[in-house]
């Protein structure tokens, strides 16, 4: 039997003036989990949102066809700074539509990797992501607001956050 091909969106958050998170555990994270996936048109693909004042995607889904093209991106990347924005919106417009590489009948994951509280109506753009089928995945650290996470992510938030 042949498995799903599977779609996976990274959103990125701020993490703080003092803190790039291309230096130390934050990259080391994305590029542990990237490293683990076959990346390719017909496997895995991976698109990376950064926000805070004002959201950038980085990459789209369509933009790596291999792991090391990939890896090297999440190394070289550079972390804009600025105060936490929710951008689940952004990601749902500018990353998920076919022209960035999404594939109909995919599942969708969003992994929100975040180490504060949002200033906005995180949980609101959550759902609304949600009802369109996106798995939201929650990652906090540092200071991340757990309740929010919790809310924000995709049932079960028992696996999910």
């Amino acid at each position: 039997m042949r498995r799903p091909l599977r779609r996976w969106s990274w959103w990125w958050t701020a993490p703080g003036a003092s803190a790039e998170p291309t230096s130390g555990a934050s990259a080391s994270f994305l590029e542990g989990v990237a490293s683990r996936f076959r990346i390719g048109v017909n496997h895995v693909r991976f698109a990376l949102t950064q926000y805070s004042s004002d959201p950038r995607t980085e990459w789209q889904l369509n933009n790596f066809t291999n792991k090391e093209d990939l890896i090297e991106a999440i190394r070289s990347f550079k972390y804009k700074g600025g105060n936490t924005f929710t951008a689940l919106l952004h990601v749902m417009d500018e990353t998920l539509g076919a022209e960035s590489g999404a594939r109909p009948d995919t599942p969708v994951f969003l992994i929100l990797l975040t180490d504060g509280k949002s200033q906005d109506d995180a949980v609101t753009a959550g759902n609304r992501l949600k009802a369109t089928g996106v798995e939201i995945i929650g990652i906090g650290v540092k200071n991340a607001d757990e309740a929010e996470l919790r809310q924000v992510a995709s049932p079960p938030v028992e696996l999910n956050v």
